[in-house]
């Protein structure tokens, strides 16, 4: 990792290697990865691309350019044609049954009774990123929805949320809130490299953001090219395209007068 070597294809080849029929009854029972979907919304951050972009003003749909793109071809790839599938049981994971394992930081402590080393990764990066990254889909803000009629009582009503907010104590300082987050994780690190690699990178974070949109439009792109495989990435999105942005259109309140 530290020679920038931790990249897709390393990842593809680990899970094509440890993916295996053991004891030849024609199924998997040692997998190569775990989690599913959620890795997507992972590599689509790690190549640079996005969810959406804003163009003069308005938020329009982006995973149909290139860097997006080229991440949803590669989850095709490892999974519709490689077939390498994950499997959706930490305790697999725990048990030595699965090689490497896409999770949330906070999740750790369901390892701490693992019987073997183990170390945390950032995502593997795409071809186009030099850094790593740390996709993270969850924003803590209170916000005022564009369709609210009385904006005037709905705009007091969310400053008094922020303000009470503010005054919880672990959120005056989020840096200081978050180390805090990471030392109490500390003893649940099998290593010490591990540990002070997350805590001196967590804050080189990309945010998510519209990743749950895709699920929403019907049928449902990835469903369509991951579950079903009966299109591929590009089909499946340019079919989806207009809802996702009369979406967007919708959340954001673009065109709203």
């Amino acid at each position: 990792m530290d020679q920038g070597k931790w990249t897709w294809e390393a990842f593809r080849e680990i899970a094509r290697k440890t993916q295996r029929d053991t004891d030849g009854d024609g199924k998997v029972d040692q997998w190569g990865w775990f989690r599913g979907i959620t890795f997507l919304y992972c590599l689509i951050y790690s190549n640079g691309g996005s969810y959406t972009r804003t163009v003069g003003g308005r938020e329009v749909f982006a995973l149909d350019q290139p860097a997006s793109l080229e991440a949803c071809n590669f989850y095709y790839d490892l999974t519709m044609k490689d077939g390498i599938k994950a499997v959706s049981s930490r305790d697999r994971f725990a048990a030595g049954r699965v090689a490497l394992m896409v999770e949330e930081l906070g999740k750790a402590e369901v390892l701490a009774s693992s019987k073997f080393d183990w170390g945390v990764l950032p995502i593997p990066r795409g071809p186009r990123m030099k850094q790593y990254t740390f996709p993270t889909k969850r924003l803590d803000v209170f916000v005022l929805p564009s369709t609210v009629k009385d904006r005037n009582k709905a705009r007091g009503l969310v400053d008094l949320v922020n303000a009470l907010y503010q005054m919880a104590e672990p959120y005056v300082n989020r840096e200081a809130f978050i180390k805090q987050e990471i030392e109490d994780l500390a003893e649940d690190f099998q290593n010490k490299r591990s540990y002070e690699y997350m805590k001196q990178n967590i804050f080189r974070r990309t945010q998510m953001l519209y990743h749950a949109l895709p699920g929403r439009c019907n049928p449902s792109p990835f469903n369509l090219v991951y579950t079903q495989g009966t299109k591929t990435p590009a089909a499946a999105l340019a079919e989806a395209k207009p809802q996702f942005q009369a979406m967007l259109d919708d959340l954001t309140g673009y065109g709203d007068k």
